[in-house]
């Protein structure tokens, strides 16, 4: 192997992380990179299809290390996509599973939302922006069953139950006992699981219930 330590005083390690980078942009502009709306901003990214995914909702996508993280959702063509693992990280670009979403989830105008921005320099602690919001849709995926690995055995809820999953929100109408309409049937949150979220960015997953009608 050619030594090229002495290469423009450039380390082995340097020079191959360069040439990655520069190959990985490349690749962005090839046959698989798609220039989608995430979180608003347009980025290039590339998206492949899961072999182990029957239903062709799950995908993998891999994008610069600044723009793939868990929570964050993807406009791709007409469709939204929601990053949904924690993303896999070596040191040129990340890679992270997306899903399909086939719901949105109703937000009210008129109340804060506090929204993670960055990181404090100084002491390392997120930096939040709090803004009144508008009413909004929010893509979301919604589940009567659920998938086990490789899709080859599968739950259903309870008659009525459903899990909503979306990005990590901070927002007055997701809490528990809240109502929502969804599907032209109204329904109620009775548990919100925030582990696969840290310090305000990921996702959350809502349990939630039909109303019953008292007709």
């Amino acid at each position: 192997m050619k030594d090229y330590s002495n290469y423009h005083n450039v380390s082995i390690n340097d020079k191959i992380a360069h040439d990655g980078k520069l190959i990985f942009e490349y690749g962005l502009d090839g046959f698989e990179g798609y220039t989608v709306q995430m979180d608003g901003t347009d980025k290039k990214v590339l998206i492949y299809n899961s072999f182990s995914d029957k239903q062709g909702t799950t995908k993998h996508v891999i994008g610069q290390i600044a723009d793939i993280e868990r929570g964050k959702t993807l406009l791709v063509n007409d469709d939204y996509w929601i990053i949904i693992s924690k993303p896999d990280d070596n040191k040129i670009y990340r890679k992270a599973s997306i899903r399909l979403c086939n719901s949105k989830f109703p937000l009210p105008g008129g109340t804060e939302v506090k929204t993670k921005i960055g990181n404090d320099p100084r002491t390392g602690r997120p930096v939040y922006e709090t803004v009144i919001s508008p009413p909004t849709l929010l893509p979301c995926i919604v589940e009567s069953t659920i998938y086990l690995p490789n899709d080859s055995q599968s739950i259903q809820l309870p008659n009525g139950k459903i899990l909503v999953t979306i990005p990590y929100t901070v927002n007055d109408a997701i809490a528990e006992n809240k109502e929502f309409e969804m599907y032209g049937e109204q329904y109620q949150i009775v548990g919100i699981d925030r582990s696969q979220s840290v310090e305000g960015v990921g996702l959350m997953i809502l349990h939630c219930e039909r109303e019953v009608s008292d007709e």
